[in-house]
């Protein structure tokens, strides 16, 4: 009986990000071959080989047919590689590969189903940035961090199925997290770990009845929050597009605004300005502007700041600058 055909699964799990799947093989019972794909894991519209290896056949004596989709491809003596692309994502291609050896013996068949699955992990953290910045607020340490797996998927009869009723298996830096996993349950929250540190999250997607199972991963960097300084004029208002420079001139009056980038709250933020290293005070309005006036001409002065977080004690930042009065005055 060896045209019956065992159905054996291979699934790939916890992928890199992106475009993932799962394929099946079906193999004849007793057939001493090995198949393997390069990519393992391809994705929709992206070229894979195919590789035979047999220890009980002589391959390069044998007539190995390959097929696609049903129609055959490619039949000859010592095939023991196949190309093709794969479809869109929810597509099925089928490779059909039968080997007739030397030996007469009945033919050794397999069947290897791919059917491209898209799995895309998205992230987002609850950082502040200001509201004009087009870039990604990144995670600090402690903050809080939403990942969530986008997925579209298709049964083997090409119906949709919905991300709610598949199985999500969640992992964080290797861990499994049971308690956030389960049926549905598409999106994680964590927290952030320390300054410098990679989160690295994986999920595996799986239906109840295994015909989907494919996973997908993602790093997370914990970055260091930062405050830059701009200035604040009369009749145009905060000029977000320049920075003040590291030493900047002041004629007359200045206002400095200091903007935190990356913290977790900024309304909890606290603001220590410093001048020449002592502490001064700041409007008591919005903390984060500092109002000066020009003292003797030619004269430098520092200014510092710290901003810290209440209650997450490694959200703590410094910045400064220095001022040179171009007109006389004072501080």
């Amino acid at each position: 009986m060896k045209n019956l055909l065992l159905k054996i699964f291979i699934v790939s799990l916890f992928l890199t990000p992106g475009l993932s799947q799962a394929y099946q093989l079906y193999l004849s019972p007793g057939a001493d071959i090995t198949i393997t794909a390069t990519p393992a894991n391809p994705g929709p519209y992206q070229d894979v080989v195919i590789k035979i290896q047999s220890y009980s056949y002589d391959l390069d004596r044998s007539l190995v047919s390959w097929q696609k989709d049903g129609k055959q491809l490619a039949s000859n003596g010592g095939l023991k590689t196949f190309a093709f692309r794969t479809g869109p994502a929810g597509s099925q291609t089928i490779i059909g590969l039968t080997i007739n050896s030397q030996t007469g013996e009945g033919p050794t068949q397999a069947i290897i189903t791919f059917s491209p699955i898209e799995i895309e992990l998205l992230w987002q953290a609850n950082s502040y940035t200001p509201y004009w910045y087009q870039g990604k607020a990144q995670p600090s340490e402690n903050a809080q961090i939403m990942v969530s797996a986008i997925i579209q998927a298709k049964d083997s009869k090409g119906k949709e199925v919905s991300p709610q009723f598949l199985i999500y298996n969640w992992k964080k830096d290797g861990k499994n997290l049971p308690d956030v996993s389960g049926v549905g349950k598409s999106s994680l929250l964590i927290k952030g770990g320390a300054i410098g540190s990679t989160s690295k999250i994986e999920v595996a997607v799986s239906s109840s009845d295994q015909s989907i199972s494919s996973g997908a991963s993602t790093d997370i960097k914990i970055v260091k929050p930062k405050v830059i300084f701009y200035e604040d004029k009369p009749l145009v208002g905060t000029a977000w597009q320049k920075t003040l420079n590291k030493e900047s001139n002041i004629n007359g009056q200045m206002v400095v605004r200091a903007e935190p980038f990356y913290f977790s709250n900024k309304n909890l933020l606290n603001f220590a300005w410093y001048l020449n290293n002592q502490k001064i005070a700041s409007d008591d309005q919005n903390p984060a502007r500092l109002y000066l006036k020009a003292s003797k001409k030619n004269v430098s002065s520092r200014i510092s700041l710290r901003v810290t977080h209440p209650s997450h004690f490694l959200q703590d930042v410094s910045n400064s600058l220095i001022i040179t009065s171009n007109s006389s005055g004072s501080f």
